[in-house]
């Protein structure tokens, strides 16, 4: 028992000398790992290059997104003619002028006739409310405000004086969002991250974005009160330009400006289900949309995004921590960086092997084999991780390797749901244009070939046909969806109608 403390105090003694020695070790020999070397398989661009050494990806996203781009070819320069250059659209006042030197542009003035909001407009209302009792009833509606199921459903002025009032105080802003659909390129700025941040990449805030979708949104709702009052030339052409705007901000590197062009683009299906289904369009005028629709480019995909905005917020995040900058203002984190045994060109290299491997899979043209690669690369990341045990290095490189990895299937779901969209829209035309030929709709879609068209779409999740019911007056088409389980709740996409 005598002999049992001077012995633990040993074991003390030497655990803290042996960690020592690591740290010195580290210090002494590792210190080169933390200059990450410029290379494809390490920085996968050479420049440009900060003060530091270190590849400024920010500014290297810039100038890859504006080669070929004139202020003539932009379609942002008409876009913040729509939307003005405030701080919700540029940010700060540095941000600001750096963007607009970008785009080559004067600067607008701060007041215009600039898109306003849904909300910023109703609460206007609001204030200007004549009484205590229409107040009352303003607030009560304030929930369904604006009335969603006006972008996807013809509608009348008289029925909603509320919305058309606030469509038509956008009437400039819309006019430049579709000279902007006219365009051939998009090209925002990145914007400079705050102070808060220090120069992360992943940090530099879009703020335009939402009210840009707001915008197209707006816009939807403007095709289908043209569809409602029978002016079916505006409403075609506000929905081309809705798919337009869509395809040329889905060319913005950023995974968020793509998720949002998505989401625009998925406005404009709808309307064009609206148009095919409820617009009584003849057969002259359906084949005039198609042929006009076939002239825009296709959707972008998504692995540009991965491989160029996903990938460099990711290595410019590991260049910043393997030189021990702060990140979020977290100084200890900071320093801890600098004494624990890391290897930083590995995980470099590693990270950048995920994101081949995310862009290949994201590179197939159909959903079944998007969602089968994203599975194989679920599998083996789980297991990369359960390898990596207590190595620090393993343990940091799953993390950045985590975004090659998460959130895809959600976005491959998406994608898949779009194309769904665009194919039941496709055999609505078709069904349409058999309703005037022959007063009614088929029995069956295979009736559709070759007079009405030439091939039918599979339902993108199957790759089966698109399930047809003709109800007598009506149709019910629908794909199985993501879970590919019929009937299940919302999952099914259908399209319906009386």
């Amino acid at each position: 028992m005598l002999h049992n403390r001077p012995i633990g105090m040993w074991l003390v003694v030497a655990s803290i000398l042996f960690i020592i020695a690591l740290v010195a070790g580290d210090l002494i020999l590792v210190r080169e790992d933390r200059v990450i070397p410029i290379g494809y398989a390490t920085t996968r661009i050479i420049g440009p290059l900060r003060s530091d050494g270190t590849v400024d990806y920010r500014l290297a996203l810039d100038a890859i997104d504006f080669r070929g781009v004139t202020p003539a070819n932009n379609a942002v320069v008409p876009l913040l003619h729509a939307l003005g250059t405030g701080k919700n659209i540029l940010g700060s006042t540095r941000n600001r002028r750096a963007a607009l030197r970008r785009l080559g542009m004067q600067p607008l003035p701060k007041k215009g006739p600039y898109f306003v909001g849904a909300w910023t407009f109703y609460q206007s209302l609001i204030a200007e409310a004549k009484s205590p009792a229409q107040r009352e009833a303003l607030e009560r509606r304030k929930d369904n405000w604006p009335p969603l199921a006006l972008t996807h459903t013809p509608w009348i002025a008289i029925d909603h004086p509320r919305v058309a009032q606030w469509l038509a105080l956008n009437r400039v802003a819309f006019h430049w969002a579709m000279v902007a659909s006219g365009r051939s390129r998009y090209a925002m700025p990145v914007p400079a991250p705050g102070r808060i941040s220090h120069n992360l990449l992943m940090f530099a805030i879009e703020p335009w974005l939402a009210i840009y979708r707001e915008l197209a949104q707006g816009m939807a709702m403007r095709a289908m009160e043209y569809l409602g009052g029978r002016n079916i030339p505006a409403s075609e052409n506000t929905i081309l330009a809705i798919h337009g705007l869509a395809r040329l901000e889905g060319q913005d590197p950023s995974v968020i400006s793509w998720l949002v062009a998505l989401g625009v683009d998925a406005n404009a299906l709808r309307c064009e289900q609206a148009l095919a289904t409820r617009g009584n369009l003849t057969v002259g005028q359906i084949e005039a949309y198609q042929r006009t629709f076939c002239t825009l480019p296709a959707f972008p995909s998504f692995a540009a995004a991965v491989n160029l905005g996903q990938r460099f917020c990711a290595l410019d995040a590991l260049t910043s921590l393997a030189r021990g900058q702060k990140v979020r203002n977290n100084e200890s984190h900071a320093r801890w960086t600098t004494l624990i045994p890391i290897d930083y060109t590995q995980i470099a290299r590693r990270v950048n092997g995920w994101f081949d491997r995310t862009v290949k899979v994201f590179s197939h043209p159909t959903y079944q084999a998007q969602a089968e690669g994203i599975v194989v690369l679920k599998h083996e990341f789980a297991e990369a991780v359960a390898d990596s045990h207590f190595s620090p290095t393993a343990r940091l490189g799953a993390l950045f390797e985590a975004f090659a990895t998460t959130g895809n299937s959600g976005v491959v779901r998406l994608f898949g749901r779009h194309k769904a969209q665009r194919r039941i829209s496709i055999l609505a035309f078709a069904l349409a244009v058999y309703h005037d030929d022959h007063g009614r709709y088929p029995t069956a879609l295979k009736k559709l070939v070759p007079k009405f068209i030439k091939k039918l779409p599979n339902d993108p999740f199957t790759d089966k046909p698109l399930r047809y019911r003709c109800n007598g007056t009506g149709y019910i088409l629908t794909s199985i969806g993501p879970r590919r389980q019929f009937g299940t709740g919302r999952h099914p996409i259908t399209l319906r109608v009386q």
